[in-house]
């Protein structure tokens, strides 16, 4: 007689087993996000200035009007390039 009762409980616990290894394995697949980094646009871990930024004025102009207008932001590293320079170029306003 335990034996009829265990064996009730054998199959659904087997059940459960296959249907929580599915669904961790489903959770594991999938790419890692990557996301479009342009010009323009900051990484939410960024804490330097991409290189890519310091390529023309423009470019660099272009990515400061990117960043989202925060008084609680830490500051930027310039570490990975020096910011671009003119002469002939028009100041431009950052928005």
């Amino acid at each position: 007689m335990t034996k009829s009762i265990l064996s009730k409980f054998v199959r659904p616990a087997r059940f459960l087993v296959l249907a929580l290894i599915a669904i961790g394995a489903a959770g594991c697949g999938g790419g890692g996000g990557g996301g479009d980094t342009t010009v323009g646009t900051v990484p939410q871990d960024s804490t330097s200035v991409p290189p890519s930024a310091f390529a023309s004025v423009a470019s660099f102009i272009g990515y400061l009007n990117g960043l989202a207008q925060s008084d609680n932001s830490e500051p930027l590293g310039t570490h990975t390039g020096t910011p671009p320079a003119s002469d002939s170029d028009e100041p431009t306003n950052l928005s």
